[in-house]
């Protein structure tokens, strides 16, 4: 049986309007009616609730919108109205009313979008002080004209996305460096998944989830360097042998300096996107103490498989015994995920990053690699 898709951060603009198309044909044909629409929309109004924490603190936040509303009628209309010049009450007939219900309309119509860009979001958005805040700006974004009510959403929206990307930055700065690299890695993962799925299936992603990669690729970036000079440090407190010292500065990658060219394996790929990548693996230790690859070894892996020099022999990982095969597989397997779409427009890739492997390593066969492929190990290089 297929596997239903996850599709948190995307929506199908087909399936939106089929389905508005079916609500309102059946609304017409009198098989709904508004009560049952209300329904459907009151799970949104409660969720908007428990955010703030009350129902009376709801309705304060309404009255205070409406109150907005009703300074920005016309006076033209407002003299015309019996309640407004305090000569009725309210539940009598009131022309100002229509203002207050198309008013109630357009908040409702925002609040499902926020309700959802939230639930998409719970891995930001963990706890009730920062759902309060949160809901509390966006009650502050509606604005009255004229009678009628607007919504600054692209303002809102860059408030959101800003404040998500701090608390992420934030939640990780509590993290050791290497969980926080596991982390970031797992995040990036899930969110290019996402991505692509809403590529293969004509879905469009929410306008959260690109920056969110951005932002967590440049903190990959900082976590990798902040690793290696933690690793400079002995945890013991004894001075560092000026040996391997020597031998960690020697394996600091700057890649402007020596490598440099078109790189072969796609042209609209800047040389610094694998450079970066792969780094890591002149910097993170193998179980035996030393690093996966020196930085001699690193250039000449970036020029036989970037740079197409071919007169290069295959290199070797230096690796344990057992228990790091599907680590330095799955590196692989992360720069495949990572830019495939971007790069080549298609998930259909595959083998072109399994040979990077396969191509440039001993030991590394193609089959297997690619029996293997999508295997996730318990930790990451």
């Amino acid at each position: 049986m297929l596997k239903k898709l996850d599709n948190r951060y995307s929506y199908s603009e087909v399936e939106v309007k089929s389905f508005l198309d079916e609500l309102y044909q059946a609304y017409e044909a009198g098989v709904i009616k508004d009560a049952d629409i209300d329904i459907q929309l009151e799970k949104f109004v409660d969720a908007l609730k428990e955010y703030l924490g009350s129902e009376m603190l709801y309705k304060e936040r309404i009255n205070s919108i409406f109150i907005k509303l009703h300074m920005s009628i016309p006076n033209e209309v407002k003299e015309e109205c019996n309640v407004c010049r305090m000569d009725r009450n309210l539940s009598d007939e009131i022309i100002c009313r229509k203002y207050f219900e198309e008013a109630y309309d357009e908040i409702v119509a925002k609040v499902v979008p926020y309700v959802v860009y939230v639930e998409n979001n719970r891995h930001t958005f963990n706890s009730k002080d920062l759902l309060l805040s949160a809901t509390n700006e966006f009650f502050e974004h509606f604005e009255a004209k004229n009678g009628k009510l607007d919504f600054y959403a692209d303002k809102f929206d860059k408030i959101m996305l800003t404040n998500s990307l701090m608390i992420l930055r934030d939640s990780l700065l509590e993290l050791d460096t290497s969980t926080a690299i596991q982390e970031i890695n797992k995040l990036i993962e899930e969110l290019q998944t996402h991505k692509v799925i809403a590529q293969s299936t004509d879905r469009v992603l929410y306008n959260h989830v690109k920056p969110q990669i951005k932002f967590l690729k440049k903190q990959l970036k900082y976590y990798e360097k902040r690793l290696l000079t933690e690793s400079l440090i002995d945890r013991s407190n004894d001075e560092p042998d000026i040996d391997d010292v020597l031998e960690l500065n020697n394996n600091i990658i700057d890649p402007k300096p020596f490598l440099t060219g078109n790189n072969v394996f796609c042209a609209s790929m800047p040389l610094d996107i694998p450079i970066e990548h792969f780094k890591i693996l002149t910097i993170s230790k193998s179980k035996n103490g030393k690093p996966y690859l020196t930085k001699g070894e690193f250039e000449i892996f970036i020029q036989r498989a970037f740079l197409g020099v071919d007169n290069l022999e295959k290199l070797k990982f230096n690796q344990a015994p057992k228990g790091e095969k599907f680590k330095i597989q799955y590196l692989f397997r992360q720069f495949y995920e990572n830019n495939c779409f971007e790069y080549f427009g298609t998930g259909q890739t595959q083998d072109l990053f399994i040979k990077l492997l396969t191509k440039n390593f001993t030991g590394w066969h193609f089959k297997n690699v690619k029996n293997n492929f999508k295997t996730k190990p318990k930790s990451l290089i």
